[in-house]
């Protein structure tokens, strides 16, 4: 049997912890039932990490993905944390890894793997 892929789930933390982690867990839940996917949450920045360290980890996690998916869109604005999500897709663009604008087109590749 093929294994499922794996895929980073990228959002812009836009809300308070809580509520962010609520609304990431829900996307990250209905990606796996509708995509067949295993769902990466990579958001270590809800906790008191070292920038360069989390980003390092979140690289790692990239490596062994399959795909990356943006929830929320990829509208610039720093102020609101989407440094991050602009760094995870450049990376996993610059190794190759396919990277998803939202859920549509993650469960066309799906379907067509």
């Amino acid at each position: 049997m093929d294994r499922l892929p794996i895929v980073f789930v990228a959002a812009v933390f836009e809300t308070s912890p809580h509520e962010f982690a609520r609304g990431l867990l829900r996307a990250g839940e209905s990606l796996r039932l509708i995509t067949n996917i295993v769902p990466v949450l990579p958001h270590l920045r809800l906790i008191d990490v070292d920038p360069g360290e989390r980003m390092e980890w979140e690289r790692d996690l990239i490596g062994v993905a399959d795909a990356v998916v943006v929830i929320g869109g990829r509208e610039h604005r720093a102020d609101l944390g989407h440094e991050g999500v602009e760094q995870w897709t450049d990376f996993a663009t610059t190794i190759g890894c396919p990277v998803f604008d939202g859920p549509a087109p993650l469960v066309d590749w799906v379907a067509g793997r």
